[in-house]
């Protein structure tokens, strides 16, 4: 498949997936949402075995959650970026239970990123990068967030 198919694949799937439910939300049930689905989340890890393959997992699902942040922040004036989310994942010495500690720090930090984005009075419509979803709204990114981790933690071991 050509990348120029490529893009235009990950570009329709990010429309249905992360845009069309985005547009349902204000911000403070973006928020809303988020708070709920991270306190999901981080339960659902702590209900998890502590083995190699969790602790990969949710350093994954953080990491993913970090790097996004740092894309949110460029609507605030942050320099633009274009790394991979490698380098935002906790390192790997945490246990399961260090990790779902650090999953709701970082989900804390989101919240306090979007309640900048909306003081800062920032459309959810405003758009930011993803390297493989292109040109993403704001609103966008947050269902990605929230989204994102729930898929992941489907794969822990129980």
């Amino acid at each position: 498949m050509s990348a120029s198919l490529m893009s235009k694949l990950f570009a329709f799937v990010g429309h249905w997936f992360f845009e069309k439910p985005s547009q349902k939300l204000d911000y403070d049930g973006h928020i809303s949402a988020l708070t709920s689905s991270g306190e999901q989340l981080v339960n659902v890890i702590r209900a998890a075995r502590d083995d190699q393959h969790n602790r990969t997992l949710v350093r994954h699902i953080i990491g993913i959650e970090n790097w996004s942040q740092v894309r949110l922040r460029e609507l605030l004036g942050a320099a633009p970026f274009r790394e991979e989310y490698d380098n935002y994942q906790p390192p790997a010495h945490h246990s399961l239970a260090e990790l779902a500690n650090l999953m709701a720090h970082t989900r804390q930090l989101t919240c306090v990123i979007v309640r900048d984005l909306q003081h800062a009075q920032i459309s959810l419509s405003q758009q930011v990068q993803h390297n493989q979803f292109g040109a993403m709204s704001a609103g966008g990114w947050l269902v990605y967030m929230r989204s994102h981790g729930m898929i992941e933690s489907k794969k822990l071991h129980k």
